[in-house]
This record gives C-alpha cells, sequence and structure tokens, in this order.
C-alpha cells in the first residue's frame, strides 16, 4: 500500500471518529505525528480535498467538510459478493455466510443489506466485501474504502491492509489429502475450484504440498478444474470415468462439486466409498445428508462472522481493529462417504 494512502487511512479514521472536527492540524504538524515525510501528507491532504473530505480556506487552514458522507451515521452495513459468483448467496455455502452474517449483525444493532461494488457509500456506514479475485473490482473497493470502512470475508486482497477474515485454505486442504494417504490411498485426484482467486490457488496449493511432502505422484490428470457449482462435479465424474486408471479417493474444493461427483460416479455404477472415497469442504448442511453422507473439511463460520461483525463495527467507531487478519482452520468430519482403499 502505497504510503499516501496510509496516511489517508488513518485521516479518514480520524474524522470518522470526530477526533478530526472542525480544522484539522497543520500539515508539517501531521507529518511528524504519523512520522512520514512533509510532501506525502501534503498529498494525501490534497487528495482528501479534492474527494470533499476536506475543505481549505484561505489564510485560515484546512477543515473537516461538513457535508463529508462518513459522517452521517444510517446504521447500516453493506455486504458484497462477487457477482461471478453463480446463485450469489442462494449458492449453499454463501447463503450460510450471509444467513449468519446477518444475525450477528443484527444483533449488534445494525441492519445489513446487499449492495453492489458500485454501492452507494452514502447510504451504509461500513461495508463487508466477500470474494472479490477480479482486478478491477479489488480497485473499486479500495477506491469505496477512501469513503468508508471495508472488511474482507473469506478471501483478502494483497498489499491493501483490509481487516480480513480468511479460512485456512492451505493447511485444511493438506489435513484433507493427508487424512486419505493415512487411509492407504495413493491414487489420490483433486478436483479444484476457480484459479482467479486465492483461496482456489490456496487449496490446490495445499493438495499439491502434501502429495509431495509424502513423496506420491502426482497424476495431472487426475486434477480436475471446476468452479465450484454441481455440474461441475459431475463434469469432473464425466472425465475420470474416461481414465484408464481411477483415483481411489479424490478430494474436492466445495461440498457442491463433491456431491455432483458422487452423484456421477454412482449413475455410472460406481460406489461411494468402496469403488471412490470423496470428500468435500465447506460443510454445507445441504450435501451433508447425502447418500452416503460427505466427509469434509468443516469450516467455522460462526467464528468468522463474530470476527467480522467485531472488526466492521471498530472500524466504523473511528478505531483501528487490533486483529487486522483473522484465519479460521477448518476441522476434518468424516462422514460415510471414505474408507480405506479396497485390497484389490
Amino acid at each position: 500500500m502505497r504510503k499516501y494512502l496510509e496516511i489517508k487511512e488513518m485521516m479518514m479514521r480520524l474524522i470518522r471518529s470526530r477526533e478530526f472536527s472542525g480544522k484539522i492540524p497543520g500539515e508539517r504538524v501531521l507529518a511528524d505525528r504519523f512520522g512520514y515525510s512533509y510532501m506525502t501528507v501534503r498529498r494525501a491532504v490534497c487528495e482528501l480535498t479534492a474527494e470533499g473530505f476536506l475543505k481549505r480556506k484561505p489564510r485560515a487552514g484546512t477543515f473537516v467538510s461538513e457535508n463529508t458522507p462518513s459522517l452521517r451515521k444510517s446504521g447500516k452495513i453493506g455486504f458484497y459478493l462477487y457477482d461471478g459468483i453463480l446463485n450469489g448467496v442462494n449458492s449453499p455455502y454463501y447463503s450460510l455466510l450471509y444467513s449468519k452474517l446477518k444475525n450477528e449483525i443484527n444483533s449488534r444493532g445494525y441492519q445489513i443489506e446487499l449492495c453492489s461494488c458500485d454501492c452507494a457509500e452514502n447510504e451504509i456506514d461500513g461495508l463487508i466485501a466477500a470474494s472479490a479475485p477480479i482486478p478491477e473490482l479489488e480497485s473499486r473497493i479500495c477506491m469505496v474504502s477512501r469513503k468508508i470502512p471495508v472488511v474482507l470475508i473469506d478471501n483478502d486482497i494483497k498489499g491493501t491492509g483490509f481487516p480480513s477474515v480468511v479460512v485456512d485454505n492451505f493447511n485444511s486442504t493438506y489435513c484433507a489429502v493427508e487424512y486419505a494417504i493415512n487411509l492407504g490411498h495413493r491414487d489420490i485426484g483433486y478436483v479444484a475450484g476457480l484459479q482467479n482467486s486465492p483461496v482456489g490457488i490456496k487449496r490446490l496449493g495445499g493438495f499439491r504440498a502434501a502429495m509431495l511432502d509424502y513423496n506420491i505422484p502426482i497424476t495431472e490428470q487426475y486434477i480436475y478444474f471446476g468452479n465450484y457449482e454441481l455440474n461441475s462435479g459431475r463434469a469432473a465424474a464425466a472425465h475420470y470415468l474416461t481414465l484408464d486408471r481411477m483415483p481411489t479417493f479424490i478430494h474436492c474444493a466445495n461440498d457442491c462439486m463433491a456431491f455432483g461427483l458422487s452423484e456421477g460416479l454412482q449413475k455410472a455404477g460406481l460406489h461411494i466409498p468402496e469403488d471412490v472415497s470423496i470428500c468435500g469442504f465447506d460443510n454445507t448442511e445441504t450435501y451433508g445428508e447425502g447418500c452416503p453422507p460427505m466427509t469434509t473439511m468443516a469450516v467455522n463460520v460462526d467464528a468468522m462472522v463474530k470476527v467480522c461483525a467485531d472488526m466492521v463495527l471498530s472500524e466504523i467507531s473511528g478505531g483501528k481493529s487490533t486483529i487486522r487478519k483473522y484465519v479460521v482452520p477448518a476441522e476434518l468430519l468424516v462422514r460415510g462417504s471414505t474408507s480405506r482403499p479396497r485390497k484389490d
């Protein structure tokens, strides 16, 4: 994050908390206070003035604008979800996340509402943004953060310093593959998620790392790239059925693809887990009661939404969240879709 942007963020917090109201200290005083050069502070002040947060009065000084949007409290927090996710908040995982987040925010005296990335910043006090893997959207979120606090959930944006709550995707996937290896599996497949976001990249990285650490060759044909949706799980099943040799254990980057995979393989006459073990990720209850029930890496969504609510309300109040990045581990939940490989 560029230095003058850090100063802008600090000044906006002081404005929101009303520590800065009326006339603000001079730029040289601010430079000493923040520990940055005078010219860096001056650039930040000039941008805040151009954006309407500050107002210069000749021979009088610089003042907080009376019309600063961030000083008007709406009692609302926006929730943004990347619109490239099929079904959006109606998808199993994000439906669960948004429902719990809504209950938590409501219990704190705020309302939460869905908004676009071009949300009306003047109508909400803060923004919780989930899954923004596209550079243009990341830039837009950074623009929004100049006016209202932004907290990230389920993904992060490098170099921004935004408070964020993320799943330990790498180590959790490593754990799932390690579980398969300890059961005795050596032919292990992986149905990956989208590779244009840290979530998909880190989960695939966890799979590869576990295989390498245990000196098990990675068969590239055993890796299928999906999109987190049910149909891509079915497509993965069709892919594996074309291979001369099937994996005996297939881990999936989410439960939705795991269920589609299980459905596709069972329709072809295979038995789960006798012929192929399948493991998912997320622990969405929609798929927990499948046939057979799905082994999965269970994400502690309750912990995620509580910390996220703490973060965004702390930022809105003008403070700075003491936790800048909270990493939530996923726990292996063994059900009926996995077993030791057959001896034959």
